[in-house]
C-alpha cells in the first residue's frame, strides 16, 4: 500500500528503491554502533566442557577446599596456643593464691581479699559463701575456670562476710548475725511473720541493663558496667501481709485471703518509707532502706546475664516465680483474668498473690526476686548513664520512682531482671509491694 502511495505521488521506482537502500544503510550503521558500544553484550553460545576444562575445574575446587582446611586448621591452632597460655596464666595465679591463703602470716582478711581478686581478674561468678577449697578448676571446652563443689572455708575480708545472714526481730528492731542461713528457713513460718532474714552481698562489678538481642527489651534498658563497692543486706523473702502488720499495725494488702506469708501489696512508695521509719526507730539508726535500683538487679541476677536469674525461657520463669502464666488462685478476691487478653492460660479465673519462699531462690538464695509483686526500690526514675557508673543511686529528682522484678499479672518479659518500671510515689496498687534493703558493716 505504501508502495502504490509512492508511485502514485510521482516518483519512480527507481528512486523509491534508492531510498530504501539508503535507509536501511543507516539502520545498519546504527546496529554496528551499538553492538560495538561496551554496554551491548551479545548472548554467548553455551560452550561445550572437554574433559580436560572439567578436570582443571575438579583440581581447581580442591586446591581451594584445601587452602580452606588449611586457614580452619592455623586458626584452631592459634585458638588452642591461645587457650594454652590462658590456662598456664591461670594456673600460675591459682599457685600464687594458695601460698598467700596457706602461709601462716596471711589473716582471713589477706585470704578474702585474695580469694577477692582471683575471681574478678579471671571474671568467675561466685556465690558469696567465701572459698571452695579445690572448688576452681580449667574448663577445656570454654577455655576458662570455673567453679566445682568443696569444702567452704569462711573468710573474714574481702569476700570474707558474703556468706552472713542477719536475722531482724520487727517486734524490736533487734539484729542477729547468722553464719549461714537457718536449717528451717523454709518450714518457719517465724521468718515470715515477725522476724526477717537478710542476706549479705558482695560488693562487685556487672553489667546493668540489657544487651540489643535480648528477647522483649525495651529502650530504656541501655546496658552498662556498674560497680558497686560495698556490701548490703537485702531480704531473702519479699516483706510480707504478717510483717507488715508487726511494725505498722494495718493491714493494707488487697489480697487479705493470700494468706500472712503472702507478700504485702497495694502499698506506695510513699508507705513503704513510712515502714521504714518505724523498724529503724525501733533498732535505732537509720541502716534499713529500699535497695537502690542498682542494688536490686545485681542481687536479682547474682551473677547471671541471662534475661531471668534462672535461664531465658518460659519454664525458667514458671520456675522461679509467679506470674500471669501459673498466678491462678482459689481463694476469695482474686483478681479476674478475663479482661486480660495477654495471659495465655485462663483455666484459673482469678489470679493473685502467693505465699513468699516457694519458687526456686536464686544463687544467692533470694526468693521471688521475678515475680509474686513488683518491688520498689530508692531510685527516682530516669534515663541510664551511657558509661559506666560506680554506687549509683539515681537521678537527684524525678516524679516517678522505680519498681522492679515483674509480678503475678505481668508475662515473662516483664518479669526479666533488666525490666523496669515506674510510678508515682504516693501510688500504692495490687502489685506493688517491696524487699527490705540496709547498709552492711554498721550492725
Amino acid at each position: 500500500m505504501i508502495l502504490g502511495a509512492v508511485l502514485k505521488s510521482g516518483l519512480s521506482i527507481f528512486a523509491v528503491l534508492a531510498f530504501s537502500a539508503c535507509a536501511l544503510g543507516e539502520v545498519t550503521t546504527i546496529v554496528e554502533k551499538v553492538e560495538a558500544s561496551d554496554e551491548f553484550q551479545k548472548p554467548e553460545k553455551p560452550a561445550v566442557a572437554g574433559l580436560d576444562d572439567l578436570e582443571k575445574m575438579v583440581k581447581e575446587k580442591e586446591e581451594k577446599k584445601a587452602d580452606q582446611d588449611k586457614t580452619r586448621q592455623e586458626e584452631v591452632q592459634k585458638d588452642d596456643k591461645l587457650n594454652a597460655l590462658k590456662k598456664a596464666g591461670f594456673a600460675t595465679d591459682l599457685a600464687q593464691f594458695h601460698r598467700i591463703f596457706d602461709s601462716e602470716q596471711s589473716t582471713d582478711e589477706i585470704r578474702g581479699l585474695a580469694w577477692s581478686a582471683l575471681t574478678r581478674k579471671w571474671n568467675i561468678a561466685v556465690a558469696p559463701d567465701g572459698y571452695r577449697t579445690n572448688s576452681l578448676v580449667w574448663d577445656d571446652r570454654t577455655a576458662a575456670p570455673i567453679l566445682v563443689e568443696g569444702k567452704t572455708v569462711a573468710l573474714s575480708g574481702g569476700a570474707s562476710r558474703d556468706g552472713i545472714y542477719l536475722l531482724v526481730g520487727l517486734d524490736d528492731g533487734r539484729t542477729e548475725e547468722l553464719p549461714d542461713a537457718p536449717a528451717d528457713l523454709l518450714t518457719n513460718d517465724a521468718y515470715k511473720t515477725d522476724k526477717l532474714i537478710m542476706r549479705r552481698i558482695p560488693a562487685g562489678e556487672f553489667m546493668m541493663g540489657s544487651p540489643a538481642t535480648e528477647d522483649g527489651r525495651a529502650s530504656d534498658e541501655l546496658q552498662h558496667k556498674v560497680t558497686l563497692t560495698k556490701c548490703f543486706y537485702i531480704g531473702v523473702f519479699e516483706v510480707t501481709q504478717e510483717q507488715w502488720k508487726v511494725v505498722m499495725k494495718s493491714k493494707p494488702s488487697l489480697f487479705k485471703n493470700a494468706g500472712k506469708s503472702a507478700p504485702v501489696d497495694n502499698v506506695s512508695w510513699d508507705d513503704c518509707q513510712e515502714f521504714i521509719k518505724k523498724l529503724n526507730s525501733k533498732a535505732g539508726g537509720s541502716l534499713f532502706c529500699l535497695p537502690t535500683e542498682a542494688e536490686w538487679e545485681y542481687a536479682c541476677r547474682a551473677g547471671t546475664a541471662t534475661r531471668l536469674n534462672s535461664g531465658k525461657s518460659e519454664s525458667d520463669m514458671a520456675a522461679t516465680g509467679w506470674y500471669c502464666g501459673n498466678s491462678g488462685v482459689s481463694y476469695e478476691g482474686g483478681f479476674d483474668l478475663s479482661p486480660c487478653s495477654w495471659v495465655k492460660d485462663k483455666s484459673n479465673k482469678n489470679a493473685g498473690t502467693h505465699h513468699v519462699g516457694i519458687k526456686a531462690p536464686n544463687t544467692w538464695g533470694l526468693y521471688d526476686m521475678h515475680g509474686n509483686v513488683l518491688e520498689w526500690c530508692s531510685d527516682w526514675f530516669g534515663n541510664y548513664p551511657s558509661g559506666a557508673v560506680t554506687d549509683p543511686s539515681g537521678p537527684a529528682s524525678g516524679s516517678e520512682r522505680v519498681f522492679r522484678g515483674g509480678g503475678w499479672l505481668d508475662d515473662a518479659v516483664g518479669c526479666r531482671s533488666a525490666n523496669r518500671n515506674c510510678g508515682a510515689p504516693d501510688g500504692p496498687g495490687r502489685h506493688l509491694g517491696f524487699r527490705l534493703a540496709r547498709s552492711a558493716g554498721q550492725e
